[in-house]
C-alpha cells in the first residue's frame, strides 16, 4: 500500500468530520480550516515537518487536534517508528503552546468537547485523554507545605488549611493563594530521593500518572518541550514519554523560549545583589575571604563597564531579532571578558568546600546571609 493510499481513508474521514459531523454541533464548514487540517494529517502520515501560518478565525486548534486524533487512534504511524509505550499503549501527541490560557482551554474545553462529539458519532470508542504538563513550581510540595504551615501567621494558615483536606496537586486550582504563599509551598529544585516523602507525595503520584500510557495528548508550554529535548540529548530521563508527533502552536514565540532554555542571561541588578550577598556572608576559618572579596569587586566593576557599553552601543530601537543579530559580534568580546572574570571567582569559590557550596546556592537564590 502506497503512502497516498494509506492516507486516503483518514483524509476522507477527516473531511466528513468537518463537513458532516461538526456542523451538527454548531460548527460551520470552513475551507481554509479543512485545507490546514488536511496538510497537518499529511505531515503526520509522512513523518514530516510542516510549517503553517493561519489567519485569526481559521480554527487552527481543531485543524491540528483532529488530525492528531486520527493519527494516534488510527495507528497511522505504526511500523514507521516505535509508537508503542512500555505498557503497550500508543505513544501520545505533544501539543506545545506559549500561553497557559491556551493550554488550559485545550485540556479543559476543546479536547473534552471533541471527545464527546467523536464518541457520539462512533468515530472513537473510548474518550480522549489529555494531561497538562508544567514545571515543578506549579505543584504543591507536601513537605514544604507542612513546614510553612507550622511557622506562618494565623491569617495565612486560614488560607492554607483547606489544602490539607484535599488531594489538590496543581496550585492553579487553589483559591486565594498569594505569590508569596505559592513560593513557599511549591515543589522546589531540591526535590529528590533525599526527601522523606519522595515517591509517595502528591507531586510524584502526578508524575507517575502523567508518564503512563493511555494519554492521547501531552499538553505543555514551549519551555517544557525544550527541557525534555535537552534531557534527551544528555541521555537523561525524559520529562515526557516517547511521542509520535509534536504540534507547536503560537510558534512565533518559540524562538524566545529557545533563547531562554539554551542561552544564559545576566543583569546588573542581579550581579549587584550577588556581590552584596558575598560581602554579607560570614565565611568559615581558613577561607581566603580577602581574595574572594577582591574578585567580587572586580566582577562588579567589569559588569558595570559591560552594561554601560551595551547601553551606549545598542540603542533601544535596535531591540528584537534583527538587532540581536547585528550587535552580537560587537558585544561578544566584552561579554567574554565578564565571563572569564566570573569563571575565575567561581574557581576560587569551589576551591573552598563550604564557600563553594554556598556560591552555588546563592546563585540559585537559596543562600544564607548573616545567619538569616
Amino acid at each position: 500500500m502506497t503512502t497516498t493510499q494509506r492516507q486516503d481513508a483518514p483524509r476522507a474521514l477527516l473531511r466528513r468530520i468537518f463537513t458532516d459531523v461538526l456542523p451538527k454541533h454548531g460548527f460551520a464548514p470552513r475551507e481554509k480550516q479543512m485545507e490546514l487540517a488536511d496538510e497537518v494529517l499529511s505531515a503526520f502520515c509522512r513523518r514530516d515537518i510542516f510549517l503553517a501560518e493561519s489567519e485569526v478565525g481559521t480554527g487552527k486548534t481543531l485543524a491540528y487536534l483532529l488530525p492528531a486524533v486520527l493519527a494516534r487512534r488510527g495507528r497511522l504511524n505504526e511500523g514507521k517508528i516505535p509508537t508503542a509505550l512500555p505498557d503497550g499503549s500508543q505513544a501520545p501527541v505533544v501539543v506545545a503552546t506559549s500561553s497557559i490560557a491556551l493550554q488550559r482551554a485545550i485540556e479543559r474545553e476543546t479536547i473534552p468537547m471533541l471527545s464527546e462529539i467523536l464518541l457520539q458519532h462512533e468515530i472513537i470508542k473510548t474518550p480522549l485523554a489529555c494531561v497538562l504538563r508544567k514545571g515543578k513550581g506549579h505543584f504543591l510540595c507536601e513537605r514544604r507545605f507542612v513546614h510553612f504551615l507550622r511557622f506562618t501567621d494565623a491569617r495565612t494558615k486560614e488560607v492554607l488549611l483547606p489544602l490539607a483536606a484535599t488531594t489538590l496537586t496543581d496550585l492553579a486550582g487553589a483559591k486565594n493563594l498569594t505569590a508569596y504563599m505559592k513560593r513557599h509551598i511549591c515543589v522546589d529544585e531540591s526535590c529528590g530521593p533525599d526527601c522523606p516523602r519522595y515517591g509517595e507525595c502528591r507531586y510524584m503520584r502526578y508524575l507517575r500518572d502523567a508518564q503512563r500510557g493511555g494519554y492521547d495528548f501531552q499538553v505543555c508550554n514551549h519551555n517544557y518541550l525544550l527541557a525534555d529535548l535537552i534531557r534527551r540529548s544528555k541521555g537523561q530521563r525524559p520529562l515526557i514519554p516517547d511521542y509520535q508527533g509534536v504540534v507547536i502552536d503560537e510558534a512565533h514565540k518559540f524562538l524566545d523560549a529557545a533563547r531562554q532554555m539554551y542561552g544564559c542571561s545576566l543583569s546588573l541588578p542581579e550581579l549587584t545583589r550577588i556581590a552584596q550577598d558575598i560581602r554579607d556572608f560570614t565565611f568559615s576559618p581558613g577561607v581566603p575571604t580577602a581574595d574572594i572579596s577582591r574578585e567580587t569587586d572586580r566582577i562588579l566593576s567589569k559588569s558595570r563597564l559591560l552594561f554601560q557599553y551595551l547601553n551606549r552601543e545598542v540603542p533601544p530601537e535596535q531591540d528584537g531579532d534583527d538587532g540581536a543579530e547585528r550587535y552580537a559580534t560587537k558585544i561578544r568580546e566584552r561579554t567574554e571578558q565578564l565571563l572569564r572574570a566570573l569563571k575565575r571567582i567561581s574557581t576560587r569559590w569551589t576551591g573552598c568546600s563550604r564557600s563553594g557550596q554556598w556560591a552555588r546556592n546563592i546563585c540559585s537564590g537559596s543562600g544564607t546571609r548573616n545567619g538569616r
